[in-house]
């Protein structure tokens, strides 16, 4: 029987909750005129509209299930770690995108 440590559910739920404020900035970009550079989330988003978030949060959901249930691989762990991170740089842009460039041209 797998055992999963509390520290590894701690960071899947991180993950999860950075993709769906990933998906939450994107479309307040979005409608503030930007651009998804994304070519899979593009067609998604052309395809689905704004609806585009439920087909992008089971994407990264199966996904990180599947690293869950092999989590007792170390590359795995570090995968994990490093889409982590990833994950926590895209946010950190799309925030500097909605704090200096497209706040000054709202008011």
């Amino acid at each position: 029987m797998d055992r999963y440590g509390s520290g590894l559910l701690l960071l899947l739920v991180v993950l999860l909750s950075l993709n769906a404020l990933d998906a939450v900035f994107t479309i307040f970009i979005l409608d503030c005129g930007g651009q998804e550079v994304n070519p899979l989330m593009g067609a998604l988003i052309t395809y689905c509209g704004e609806r585009f978030w439920i087909w992008k949060f089971l994407l990264v959901a199966v996904a990180v299930l599947f690293l869950c249930l092999h989590s007792q691989f170390p590359r795995v762990k570090s995968a994990l770690w490093v889409v982590t991170f990833i994950y926590g740089g895209l946010i950190l842009y799309q925030l500097y995108l909605i704090a200096f460039r497209i706040a000054p041209t709202l008011s």
